[in-house]
């Protein structure tokens, strides 16, 4: 068996090393996208010139706020965010307008509790987005961008309560999200109306980046964990045992294939899982490069499990690779025997040339 095992290990090494040199293809979906596409064509149609002119105010003022969180600069995204709330308290706005405004305010401000780690607050403020968005789409029949953006604010929970170390909670309404992207489940146990309708009629680009987004979540907080807490974490998703029967719904087959892998992985079926990751690193990152990078980390942990005597070079032989890879998150450094100082290296290598 071992030397069965030696060999599987060897042929996914080669696996590894071919799929690496394949590129990175992320799609060009950006979260929030669709959204403001769709609140666009909305207020066009529906809005006053005034209503128009304030919610723009309003956009550009949080819209700073958002760039500037994203460098870091926390006080200063705080500033521009109390410009936009000023704003709100002006009463210039329409009532759906006002929600509008108010719904965009709640999520932005979430996304800077959550870069201070205020993750309880964070998560308050995007349920109270969830509940504005249901009122615009039941009294306002704003239908098509409150089911965009509340998608969007579930895939904002999952991500809050990953870094909050609610693993269990944020899996399981990933599950149900896959699921419900994939026509699966009906809805989704959030504020307001759901259906399968409702995500047919979302943009396709929109559906799958969301799905991607989602999937990515996973891979991050599965990897790494101890296999038995895997297993358990695993079987709260649910969401492998609940693959679409319409192959038509199947929103990216590689997804699909990754979830068959990692299932084979925390159920200890070494042989399964050796020979379904062999084909699956071979295939490269594509738009999937944490799910990738996740079977790597997996893979080094069962080189650490059978301890083969090949198993020392083969993590030798990802660990120097690895510390060439691009974007590679830093909490996989430690998972791959990457060291921080190595990465950082490379990268200044691969800058220096055109």
């Amino acid at each position: 068996m071992a030397t069965s095992y030696s060999k599987l290990i060897h042929t996914t090494l080669a696996s590894c090393q071919q799929g690496s040199k394949k590129s990175i293809q992320l799609t060009s979906w950006k979260p929030g996208s669709a959204v403001r596409e769709s609140a666009k064509m909305l207020m066009d149609s529906r809005l006053s010139f005034i209503d128009k002119l304030f919610i723009r105010q309003h956009y550009l003022a949080l819209r700073q706020g958002l760039v500037t969180a994203r460098q870091g600069q926390l006080i200063k995204a705080e500033q521009h965010f109390t410009a936009a709330q000023k704003f709100l308290q002006s009463n210039q706005f329409s009532p759906e307008g006002d929600l509008i405004c108010k719904s965009f305010q709640q999520t932005a401000q979430a996304y800077l509790d959550y870069r201070r780690g205020d993750f309880n607050q964070a998560r308050t403020r995007t349920l109270e987005a969830l509940a504005i968005d249901t009122a615009l789409e039941e009294d306002y029949n704003f239908d098509l961008l409150g089911h965009s953006h509340r998608l969007e604010l579930a895939g904002n929970l999952i991500r809050i309560d990953s870094r909050w170390m609610q693993c269990q909670r944020a899996l399981e309404l990933a599950g149900q999200l896959l699921s419900y992207l994939e026509g699966v489940l009906e809805e989704l146990p959030l504020s307001g109306s759901w259906s399968s309708k409702q995500v047919l009629l979302l943009p396709v680009e929109s559906a799958l980046g969301i799905f991607l987004a989602v999937t990515s979540e996973v891979a991050l907080m599965l990897a790494g964990k101890n296999r038995q807490v895997a297993r358990e974490l695993f079987e709260i998703m649910a969401y492998p045992m609940q693959l679409p029967a319409n192959q038509n719904r199947c929103l990216h087959p590689r997804v699909h294939s990754w979830f068959l892998l990692k299932q084979a992985f925390v159920k200890g079926d070494t042989t399964t899982f050796l020979e379904q990751a062999s084909h699956f690193l071979a295939e490269g990152r594509g738009d999937i490069p944490l799910l990738w990078y996740g079977t790597v980390v997996d893979l080094v942990t069962l080189c650490d499990d059978l301890a083969l005597p090949n198993s020392k070079l083969v993590k030798q032989d990802i660990a120097k690779n690895a510390a060439t890879w691009e974007k590679l998150p830093k909490s996989f450094f430690p998972l791959l025997g990457v060291l921080e100082e190595s990465n950082s290296y490379n990268k200044l290598k691969s800058c220096s040339h055109p």
